[in-house]
């Protein structure tokens, strides 16, 4: 498996801003967008898992150039899990330890 394996967003979902993809997981029904995201996610994340099972950091794979909306948002969420499941996350924790001192 390459380290930047092949995970594509099928062409009918490519011209969806974000606020089409969140408007359409936002929905209680199920509906392709949603399915679609999900879809991707898991390929994501599969692939992350593989990656960290070799010893190697997902971040290329997480940081590339999204090629539409849906990806951009399956790539955020993604890269946010990654972050939590490691001990990761955005927050500066450094600072919160200096200022209680």
């Amino acid at each position: 498996m390459s380290a930047n394996p092949a995970i594509t967003v099928k062409a009918e979902f490519h011209k969806l801003t974000e606020d089409d993809v969140v408007r359409a997981i936002s929905q209680d029904e199920d509906n392709p967008i949603a399915e679609e995201l999900a879809r991707v996610i898991d390929e994501l994340a599969a692939a992350c898992a593989t990656l960290i099972r070799q010893g190697k950091e997902p971040d290329a794979l997480l940081s590339r150039p999204p090629s539409c909306a849906l990806e951009k948002i399956a790539l955020e969420l993604v890269a946010e899990a990654v972050g939590e499941e490691s001990g990761r996350e955005d927050g500066d924790d450094e600072d919160e330890e200096d200022d209680e001192e």
